[in-house]
């Protein structure tokens, strides 16, 4: 005769294990639960942080020397005088404005978006410039000083603050 290998229970025993059972099973089903949206919370906490050091990146190219970038910025004067333009221009506007410039000076692709803040700069010149130095105020959202936790959005116009 083969011994089996399971341990021999007791019928007071197996009749514990099945009351337990269910009770474990709520219990587990119940932790279960709970921590089903604190995972969700953890999760779009993640991917919040990940979309905001993406935002934070820089993904264009810059021009390297310092006598490009002159050069780049003497013919984005020359352009904006050419074609004035009333701020704040939206996103469409100045991406079309930095392709006209790359397709008419030949310049590498990479730099539309460098084009496109240098642009949007110069379109503001005339209007930051015409207010003296001490009556100047530059106010920032409290969540671009920490752009780590900003939870604003950027549209076509710019950035859209959540008031957090």
């Amino acid at each position: 005769m083969v011994a089996s290998a399971e341990p021999k229970l007791t019928e007071k025993r197996r009749t514990r294990m099945a009351l337990a059972e269910p009770k474990l099973t709520e219990k587990r089903r119940t932790r279960m639960a709970s921590a089903e949206p604190k995972l969700t919370e953890k999760k779009k906490k993640r991917e919040r942080r990940i979309l905001i050091e993406e935002k934070d990146s820089v993904h264009y190219e810059i021009p390297k020397t310092e006598d490009e970038r002159t050069r780049l910025r003497l013919l984005i004067r020359r352009e904006v005088a050419a074609h004035p333009a009333v701020p704040p221009l939206s996103m469409s506007a100045l991406r079309e404005f930095a392709t006209s410039l790359i397709a008419a000076h030949q310049l590498p692709e990479s730099y539309e978006e460098w084009l496109m803040v240098e642009l949007h700069n110069w379109v503001w010149m005339p209007f930051v410039s015409s207010i003296p130095f001490e009556r100047r105020l530059l106010l920032l959202p409290q969540c671009l000083r920490h752009s780590g936790s900003c939870q604003a959005e950027i549209d076509e116009v710019g950035l859209v603050c959540h008031r957090c």
